[in-house]
């Protein structure tokens, strides 16, 4: 299932340098994914990727992250300026995935 993320500047401002789950691309997940997040499920954003899994850590659906929210982490995380933006992502269904500890 495709869907659009948007980034707002609260976003930028709330957001978390190095933070996966508070990254401002995690906090617009939340809001812009809103019918599909739980009290259990939260978004963990990574350079190229991202999972929106349960509090226990299983994933339950992942996706890619386009090239121009890839830039946008390296320039966050490096504490450069960045702006409001928006991309889609394509949800992926978690099938069999099993959590090693």
């Amino acid at each position: 299932m495709k869907r659009t993320i948007t980034v707002l500047q609260d976003d930028i401002d709330q957001g978390c340098e190095m933070v996966a789950h508070n990254c401002p691309i995690a906090r617009a997940m939340m809001r812009d994914l809103a019918d599909i997040m739980s009290e259990n499920r939260r978004p963990c954003v990574g350079k190229v990727a991202f999972s929106i899994r349960e509090h226990d850590g299983n994933r339950v659906l992942h996706g890619l992250l386009p090239l121009e929210a890839t830039l946008f982490i390296n320039n966050f995380d490096g504490g450069r300026p960045v702006e409001p933006f928006k991309f889609e992502v394509e949800l992926t269904e978690e099938e069999g995935w099993i959590r090693l500890d």
